[in-house]
Formats: C-alpha cells, structure tokens, sequence
C-alpha cells in the first residue's frame, strides 16, 4: 500500500485518464466493463503520459466495497490490488465520492424507509401537502418533474434524477463520509472528486439562498480537513456551473472542477459561440491563477463527445480537430483529465431512436408515444435532446475491430457499441503511428516536460483576437520564457496574422498537427490546425 506522503503538489503535476468503469473493458466477459478491465488497461494508459486514473462511479463498480460480507472482502482486494498497480506504474488513483445521493436500492436508503436511526435523518424527508400529505412538500421541479418522490403517499423525498439526495448538514452522515473516505485511503487511494454542487443540508428551501449555499460548502471544507488530517490527500471540488468567485473561496481544495465552458453555458449546442466559450475560458484562467488549480476538460461521462458540439461539421478532419482541441485546452494553466475515448477522437454514440435514449434527463421523451411516432417529430426530439444526453459518450470504449464487440467483452455486449469501432479504435490508431493517440502522447509529453513545465503551471495567460469566431490564440509566460498557441476553429481555411506586439525572430516549433505547419508571421491555417511555438 502507498505510504501516504507529505505534500500534494502531485496533483497540479497531474495529467488524468478519466474512466468510466461500466463502458472502459469488461475482463469478466460480464458484458459490462468492470475494475478488473481497468486493470489490463494500465500500461496502454502509461504510455498515454497520463500519471494519474480518475474512476468515476467507484461505488456502482463495487457496490458491496465497504460491506463487511465476503462480497465486500473480495471487492476491497479488487481496489487494493487496481492501486497497487497503479503505484507500480509511478501514477495515482483519484475516485468520485458518493456524498450528493445514492441510489434508491443502497442499504442506507432502505433502511431511511424503514426509520431506522440514524439513517432516517441521512436524507431530505419531509411531509407532503394537503390533509392526507399526498402532494409533494412545494413545487420545484427538475427537468420537468418534481424534485420529490413518495414511497408510502404521505412522506417525500427530495432526489434528483431518481436519486435520493443526502442531508449534509446531519452529523451522523458527516461521520459515515469521514470513516468511508478513511477506509479508500487505506485501500490505496490517493484522493477524491466531491460533487460539492449536488451537495444539499436541510435548512435549504424553494430560491435556497446564497447564505444557504455557503453554509453548505462551510461543512465540506470541515469535512476535508477532518479527513485530511488522517494524512495528506487530494480533493478535487466539483462545482459545477458555480460562479468564479465561489471558486476563488474554496482555498481548501486541491483542485477545481467547473462546467462553466460547457455546451448549456455558451449560449449554443453544435454550432457553441466561439468568442463566448474562450471568453469563460480565459476568465477562468485570469481568475484561478495564484488562487486555485482548475480541471481542463471538455469531455466526460455526463457529455455529449466534444467533437459532436465544438466540431459537428469536421468531417474528414475528424484527427485535426480531436488533436486541436485538445491543444487549446491543454495547455491551458490547471490539472488536464482526458476522458476514455477522446484520445482516439471519439465521435458521439450514433443514437437512432427515442428509445435508445437512457440519460433519465432525456428518458422521458421515449414515453411520448404519440409524438415519437411522427417521424420527422421524432427526428426532431431525437436530434434536440438525443445530442445532449449522457449516452453519448457510455458506449463501449471500442479496442479492436478483430474481436468481436470491438475487443471491450468476450461476453454478451451489455452496453452500446458504437458502428463506427471498424474505423475508430484503439489498436487501429495506433497501428497509424501518427494517429490522434500520438499526438495525444506528444502533448502530454509536453506538459511533462520539465524543461516547460513551470511555464505550464504557472505561465500568465494573454489571449489575442477575443472577438474572432475563427481563431483561438493565446499564450503563456513565465520567468522570460513564452509560448504562443495558434488555433484554427473551423473546418475552413482561416488566415492569421500574428499580432506585432509579439517577438517571433526567434521561435521553436513544439508541437504541430500537420506536417510541415506554417511558420509564424501571415499565413493561411488549414482546417482545425494548431501550432505551439516557444518564443525566445
């Protein structure tokens, strides 16, 4: 087991693969993926220049983890084994920790129904309205229905998306959580990503109000010093859509996770404002430097596929785009997470009908019979909302084409398969030699770099021609040391000029996705192409 040890700048030298388990690799032919896939996966993630796994949903892959039956014995043996691996490798294991909801079958809940203390107060219960209690407490509602459920018609809770939500602000809870994030720290794991956004305590009402909300993220920063004083670990705060300022407060987390740039805050989906999203970009970066460490990412299990939002129309410039954004992105100041798939240019999962939609955001669609059988009304909805659900980005992490099921399970395939794994696949972009996984390793080489690494970490962002729709350039300098990114945003070609206020005698080319780029000065950019340069 990883002796715990006394810093945690590790993280901000982080780059993160970020699994999904149920969709990676299934080594148990179960049909669905599972931890013993991820672990025949390490030395392909190893060669990524990744140095640090991010499990998501570690409690769906090992729903009996911390129970104290022979199920949850082989379960902790399976983590402890993952982490020991992962050590050897020389990289770190960061897992999601359960603390917004769980689900309506987990033993805590059963037991709430039953009114067993002190897990009848673990989550937000209240009585309904009306004599008989049979209408919900008030009407909040969530994707168009209530936010509270009803097992026996008079007493609700509050859930989201089926959920059940947890009561954070009860102390017994609070304990739970710090002996359950004791006991993975002791399996082997070096840290946690905590949906601090999700997180609710009871006094929160109907227009819950700013006070509400810092009293809630008051208890979380208690929480994480209590855990982190059984010895140094990282948290990684989720926060969602959360404004930069309440970011710039949370001075106790290890890292940031926002989802201020993504598709429902730049105003548009496939075709997203280019000037708006590098505007919350560069506001983030001007905004986290010298205060917090933030995530870079734009893909995740919750997502639709980046090249289906930033890029719809790249077509036969599928690699140029999936390897340009990821440059934009990711030498951007903060801890990059490359979610499965992205490194081989992932498109989104090919949904054909209403019904194929599971995201319990969307899911309800498919119950409009009536509708979803009006053809181009069906196309319509499925178009809408069948680009934005989750399902998007859950298909089977494709690894070969001469294997069935694209090599992810020996078993009966469980989950979708994308058709498109005859072409875009893991052992199929490699056998390219300059495929999108080889650009990926260069760039994360980069980053690693320790030449280039203080200037990565710490180099002051300055962004040129804000209001083009056409162009993302920025650059990065520190300590006399300066790097110009150059971006292409579009399919087309796009002339560039770089701004005269920027010494270029002197420029070292480090990194370029076509052959032979166009050097500095006034030139035309091919489609989705990028350059990094160092300027001396």
């Amino acid at each position: 087991m990883r002796a715990l040890t006394d810093s945690n700048s590790w993280y901000e030298n982080s780059v993160v693969y970020h699994v999904y388990p149920r969709t990676f690799c299934d080594a148990l032919g179960e049909g669905t993926g599972n931890v013993e896939g991820i672990l025949g996966k390490l030395d392909y993630l190893a060669q990524l220049h990744v140095n640090t796994l991010y499990v998501q949903d570690i409690c769906s892959a090992l729903p009996h983890l911390l129970d104290e039956d022979a199920d949850g014995v082989k379960e902790r043996e399976v983590l402890s084994s993952l982490s020991t691996a992962i050590q050897e490798r020389g990289m770190r294991l960061l897992v999601d920790l359960p603390a917004a909801y769980t689900s309506p079958a987990h033993p805590w809940f059963l037991r709430s129904l039953k009114g067993d203390a002190p897990f009848d107060a673990y989550y937000l219960w209240r009585r309904g309205k009306g004599k008989t209690n049979r209408r919900p407490p008030d009407g909040r509602k969530d994707y168009g229905k209530s936010v509270w459920r009803t097992e026996n018609g008079s007493d609700w809770y509050m859930h989201r998306l089926g959920n059940p939500l947890l009561d954070w602000g009860n102390a017994a809870l609070r304990e739970a959580f710090v002996a359950f994030a004791r006991d993975l720290l002791s399996l082997g794991v070096d840290g946690f990503v905590v949906p601090a956004d999700d997180m609710h305590v009871t006094a929160f009402s109907e227009g819950a109000s700013i006070m509400e909300r810092d009293a809630a993220y008051a208890l979380i920063e208690a929480f994480v010093g209590t855990v982190k004083a059984t010895g140094p670990c990282v948290f990684v705060l989720d926060i969602g859509a959360d404004t930069l300022s309440r970011a710039k407060s949370l001075t106790y987390a290890d890292g940031i996770r926002s989802s201020a740039h993504l598709p429902r805050n730049v105003q548009a989906f496939r075709n997203p404002r280019m000037p708006r999203l590098k505007q919350v970009l560069g506001g983030w970066q001007a905004g986290a430097y010298g205060r917090f460490v933030p995530n870079l990412y734009y893909e995740s299990a919750a997502l639709p596929r980046a090249l289906g939002w930033l890029a719809s129309d790249c077509g036969d410039y599928r690699k140029e785009a999936a390897c340009m954004f990821a440059t934009a992105f990711y030498m951007l100041r903060g801890t990059p997470f490359v979610y499965q798939g992205q490194e081989i240019g992932l498109l989104g999962h090919s949904l054909k009908r209403l019904s194929d939609i599971t995201d319990p955001r969307f899911s309800r669609l498919a119950g409009l019979k009536l509708l979803s059988r009006i053809p181009f009304i069906n196309r319509a909805l499925l178009d809408r909302f069948g680009a934005l659900a989750s399902d998007n980005a859950r298909s089977a992490m494709p690894w070969t084409a001469l294997l069935p099921n694209a090599g992810f399970t020996a078993g009966t395939l469980r989950v979708p398969l994308d058709a498109s794994y005859m072409q875009l696949n893991v052992q199929a972009d490699l056998e390219k030699g300059d495929g999108v996984i080889a650009y990926f390793s260069r760039l994360l080489a980069l980053r690693a770099n320790p030449e280039y690494s203080a200037v990565l970490k710490y180099g002051v962002y300055k962004e040129y021609y804000p209001h083009s729709k056409d162009l993302y350039v920025y650059s990065r300098s520190y300590k006399g040391v300066t790097f110009i990114v150059v971006c292409n945003l579009r399919e087309s070609s796009v002339p560039f000029t770089l701004p005269d206020r920027v010494a270029f005698a002197d420029a070292t080319l480090l990194l370029a996705n076509y052959d032979m780029p166009a050097h500095l000065g006034a030139v035309t950019l091919r489609p989705y192409e990028c350059m990094v340069y160092r300027l001396k």
